[in-house]
C-alpha cells in the first residue's frame, strides 16, 4: 500500500500544481515570484524533476486559498475541477506576489529568500 501511494504521490501532485496554476490564471513566473524561487525551480515542480517540501506546499495551499490538505493528498484531488477545490470561503482570489508575507517580520523574510537560494542553489548546481 505504501509503495503504491508513493508511485501515485508525484504524478498527481504535478498534475495538482498546473490544473491548480492554469485555474487561478496565474502564470509560473507569478507563482514562482510568490514563492521567491526561480521560475524554473517552479516548473521542476511541477514537472515532477523536483517536488517541492511542506513549507513551499504549505505557501501554496495560502496563495491559491485552498486548505493544504489539497497538496498532502493529490492524488485525491488531481482529477477534480479545479474550480471545486476553490468553492465557499476558499474561493478569494489568489495574490500575484510575495505582498501576502506581511505577517512575516523582515528577518524572517530574509531567512526564507536565503534558505530558498541554498535549496536553488542545491538543485541546479
Amino acid at each position: 500500500m505504501e509503495n503504491q501511494y508513493k508511485r501515485d504521490f508525484k504524478p498527481s501532485l504535478q498534475k495538482l500544481l498546473r490544473n491548480i496554476c492554469l485555474a487561478c490564471g496565474l502564470s509560473q513566473r507569478e507563482v514562482a515570484e510568490a514563492l521567491m524561487v526561480n521560475r524554473s525551480t517552479y516548473s521542476y515542480y511541477e514537472s515532477g524533476k523536483t517536488s517541492p517540501d511542506v513549507q513551499t506546499l504549505r505557501i501554496l495551499a495560502k496563495l491559491y486559498g485552498v486548505p493544504a490538505t489539497v497538496f498532502m493528498f493529490p492524488e485525491r484531488f488531481a482529477n477534480m475541477d479545479a474550480n471545486c477545490l476553490k468553492r465557499g470561503k476558499r474561493s478569494r482570489k489568489p495574490l500575484p506576489n510575495p505582498q501576502w508575507f506581511g505577517e512575516l517580520t523582515e528577518d524572517e523574510k530574509s531567512v526564507i529568500k536565503e534558505l530558498r537560494l541554498q535549496k536553488d542553489g542545491e538543485t541546479h548546481g
